[in-house]
C-alpha cells in the first residue's frame, strides 16, 4: 500500500523495481486503494523506487527476493517536490499477505544430506 501523511491511499503512484545485477526494470502503478503488485518476479536483489507528482520520491535500496517469496512493503509518501528523495531502510520484512511456506535450500546443504545409495529421490523426504 502507498499512502499519504494522512493515511489516505495514493492513486497513480509509479513504482519501479530494478534488478541490481542485470538492470532489468519492471513498472507498475497503484490503483484507487493505493495497492500495487509485481507478479512473477525472479529471485534476485532489487531496488524499489516510488514516485508521484506532489510527493517526495521514496527509494528502498536493496530488496533480496527469494524463490517462492511473497513480500509486502507499505510506504508513506511525504508531501513535497519531485526533486526530493527519501531512502527507506528497514530491519525486518513482514509476511502478511499470504500463508505460503517456502525456503531457499543452499547447494552446500544439499551436498551434505546423507543419501542411501545416492538416489536423488531421497532428497524429497
Amino acid at each position: 500500500m502507498i499512502t499519504d501523511p494522512s493515511g489516505d491511499a495514493v492513486e497513480g503512484a509509479t513504482l519501479t523495481l530494478t534488478a541490481v545485477n542485470t538492470g532489468s526494470i519492471r513498472n507498475t502503478v497503484t490503483n484507487a486503494s493505493g495497492a500495487y503488485a509485481f507478479v512473477d518476479v525472479p529471485p534476485a536483489a532489487y531496488t524499489l523506487t516510488i514516485a508521484k507528482d506532489g510527493f517526495t520520491s521514496v527509494s528502498r535500496p536493496v530488496l533480496d527476493l527469494a524463490v517462492n517469496q511473497t513480500a509486502t512493503y507499505d510506504f508513506q509518501l511525504a508531501i513535497g517536490s519531485k526533486t526530493e528523495t527519501v531512502t527507506v531502510v528497514a530491519h525486518r520484512d513482514i509476511e502478511a499477505s499470504t500463508a505460503e511456506l517456502g525456503t531457499v535450500i543452499a547447494e552446500q546443504q544439499i551436498n551434505e544430506l546423507p543419501l542411501n545409495g545416492r538416489n536423488f529421490t531421497g532428497l524429497l523426504a
